[in-house]
């Protein structure tokens, strides 16, 4: 027997979970706009924890190293609690997997005594693993305006910190701007030499890594700007043009052979996708805007900035000589030096390393060597890190790993550019992309935050472009079922 109201009930029911499914979304929605904010926020204070460190609170420099940390942490539990991690994160859970290897072994080494500690554990564990997860949530979270609100607030740091970089430039190395304003040497800050007197601007970071990673973001997100049509352009000139100059500004007093080298490499990277790009004015922009920024810069910077050309130019030839004599192919050798270094120290470290953080700059700061030999005499690049931290075995897996996660966000960032016709994912990735396979990631705290936050960003604008190419597509192919595009269907992979 049918009760009289049970199509009444059954109504209600549908309605009912209709409602809380409603719910569900709008409470998912809330949770991502709180991740792309704390997200942002972790962007400022990336980018002006060193002024913090130098200019407010030098005698907490060491506990402010890691304000950001607590912010991850607080972004992980609202992605957890809310689903907001990226679909199918397999190169995530490989990473994990090798992370709970490598504390496996620091509980090893902390048992077996000696001069490593929980604390250099804890820095350890930190800097090869605790931002690892922060692209997947990225991916998931952020939308093609919440990146162009990251390419906004990097711009405006850059326009900030480069008039900085030119007075420190100027500045004595000892000097406030340089230094910071504490008295006692133990909490100063050294900046490394450029020549003729003169250091190499930090800006408004504590290293001229942030400097550099700062820099050539902008190259990366400028040429992303000014090729865009106008009507679609993500910046509006008033920050278009100041971002600019202070770019060329801070490449300019600088004294970063690494900031010119990788500006070159994203600058190459855009000319080389243009071609591809289907709109004949992305064609020639891509090509043409780079080929006149690099030719301005070129005959101003002599003109503008005699004596950091002078300088920059000592320096080059320095360096040059140095390495002529180290390396056979001279600057280029230098730049592939990190892709085999490692292999020297693969029969000299234990299987199980010496433990993660051993052969960061936390460990030089605590005075920890290993066999009574500094660690940067041991390994300046981090993959020869790794053999000393980590043990050659799991040494070789994270760098696979590392290289396997590039070639995994590269392949994506180019299926976006070209299914879309937008550079800006391959940019990103033409800046980013060195870090994560063989930068720095593991050994310099900055390097280790805009590392792995661009290859979010890059993750994020690749998801969103690829997804409305593909909605494009199926939207003109319904439009026009007879004469449809033929183009490939690019799967959105990251939602």
């Amino acid at each position: 027997m049918t009760s009289p109201g049970y199509g009444v009930s059954a109504s209600a029911s549908g309605t009912g979970q209709s409602a809380a499914r409603a719910d569900a979304i709008d409470r998912r929605e809330m949770a991502r706009r709180r991740i792309v904010r704390w997200v942002l926020v972790m962007l400022w204070m990336l980018m002006f924890e060193g002024a913090i460190r130098k200019w407010l609170a030098p005698h907490f420099s060491a506990y402010l190293y890691f304000m950001r940390d607590p912010i991850a942490i607080w972004i992980y539990l609202i992605a957890l609690r809310n689903g907001l991690f990226m679909r199918q994160p397999h190169m995530l859970m490989v990473g994990l997997a090798i992370a709970a290897v490598a504390i496996l072994l620091s509980g090893v080494h902390l048992a077996s005594g000696g001069q490593y500690t929980p604390i250099l554990a804890l820095y350890g564990i930190r800097n090869y693993f605790l931002y690892m997860p922060l692209p997947f949530v990225i991916a998931r979270c952020f939308k093609y305006q919440d990146v162009c609100s990251a390419a906004r607030c990097t711009m405006i740091a850059m326009i900030i910190a480069a008039p900085i970089a030119v007075l420190q430039f100027w500045a004595a190395p000892d000097s406030v701007l340089n230094a910071g304003i504490a008295t006692e040497q133990a909490y100063q800050f050294e900046n490394l030499a450029s020549g003729s007197g003169r250091v190499r601007p930090a800006g408004t970071f504590t290293s001229v890594m942030g400097m550099t990673q700062l820099t050539v973001a902008n190259v990366a997100l400028l040429m992303w700007a000014w090729g865009s049509p106008r009507q679609r352009r993500p910046v509006g000139a008033w920050l278009l043009v100041p971002a600019a100059i202070a770019t060329a500004t801070a490449l300019a007093v600088g004294g970063s052979r690494t900031s010119f080298i990788q500006s070159v490499l994203v600058i190459v990277t855009g000319v080389a996708i243009s071609p591809l790009l289907p709109a004949m004015s992305s064609k020639l922009k891509g090509v043409v805007l780079p080929l006149i920024a690099a030719a301005a810069f070129a005959t101003l910077f002599p003109i503008v900035f005699p004596e950091a050309f002078q300088t920059f130019a000592d320096r080059w030839n320095d360096a040059a000589s140095t390495e002529s004599q180290q390396f056979q192919l001279g600057w280029i050798g230098r730049i592939f030096y990190s892709f085999y270094d490692f292999g020297r120290l693969l029969g000299q470290i234990p299987l199980a390393g010496y433990g993660v953080g051993t052969g960061g700059n936390g460990a030089v700061s605590m005075g920890v060597s290993i066999q009574g030999v500094s660690v940067l005499k041991l390994a300046e690049e981090d993959w020869s890190r790794h053999v000393i931290e980590l043990g050659p075995p799991l040494a070789i897996v994270f760098i696979l790993f590392r290289a396997s996660l590039g070639a995994w966000v590269g392949r994506l960032a180019l299926r976006a550019t070209l299914a879309s016709g937008d550079p800006l994912p391959v940019l990103l990735f033409a800046y980013c992309g060195v870090a994560l396979v063989e930068g720095q990631l593991t050994g310099h705290g900055l390097v280790n935050g805009f590392g792995w936050l661009y290859a979010g960003l890059c993750l994020a604008a690749s998801g969103e472009r690829q997804g409305r190419a593909v909605s494009e597509r199926v939207r003109v192919r319904n439009a026009n079922p007879v004469g449809a595009l033929p183009g490939q269907r690019f799967p959105n992979l990251l939602r």
